[in-house]
């Protein structure tokens, strides 16, 4: 409805706000601009909302799209494969909006899955892989950005948390698939907890 899309919008200008009331030296604000996944944009979501999306991804000290995402905030076709040189010219752009730095999540790389990022204050790129798992497991984004937050705020190196959130994350799926999840109740994670402090 017209309405919810309103209300949506509503919300992103209700968080760029917050940022800019309450950022400070030692904030870190990290965003995960979920729209879609898979090539497409999930209901009820337009492409008006990708455009605010972009804006408070320009507020943001990290943004962790993945590529449906990328193609959304970009204007470009998704693709769920790219060359290398093709994901960092992606990331460049993404910080070219005004967070300096960008991951790109759910990257293939042949029978590899992972996360490409880029620090634009230093020029640097990290990469980090495991092997692809055949059906999505729903979560696994959340759980990334999650940890890139986490760590943010702990002081841990960019670098060391974007590794670190893709181990994990290979951790938890393979858990998840050796007790037979359902693939919709998301990455099961809980029993792991101890291990990611």
């Amino acid at each position: 409805a017209a309405s919810d899309v309103y209300k949506r919008q509503e919300q992103v200008q209700i968080m760029a706000d917050f940022f800019d009331a309450f950022r400070s030296e030692d904030t870190v604000i990290v965003v995960d601009p979920v729209m879609g996944d898979a090539g497409s944009m999930y209901a009820g979501f337009t492409p008006d909302f990708a455009v605010e999306m972009r804006k408070l991804c320009g507020k943001a000290d990290v943004i962790a799209p993945n590529m449906t995402e990328v193609s959304l905030l970009l204007g470009i076709p998704y693709a769920e494969q790219c060359p290398l040189e093709t994901v960092k010219t992606y990331l460049k752009q993404l910080t070219e909006i005004g967070c300096p730095i960008a991951v790109i999540t759910g990257i293939r790389n042949g029978d590899q899955h992972g996360a490409i990022a880029y620090d634009s204050t230093t020029g640097s790129y990290y990469a980090a892989y495991r092997e692809h798992v055949p059906e999505p497991m729903h979560g696994t984004g959340d759980i990334f950005a999650s940890i890139l937050a986490a760590d943010a705020v702990n002081g841990v190196a960019f670098e060391e948390s974007v590794k670190k959130a893709s181990n994990f994350i290979k951790k938890w799926i393979l858990s998840s698939i050796e007790r037979n999840i359902p693939l919709t109740d998301g990455v099961c994670f809980e029993d792991h907890l101890g291990s990611l402090a």
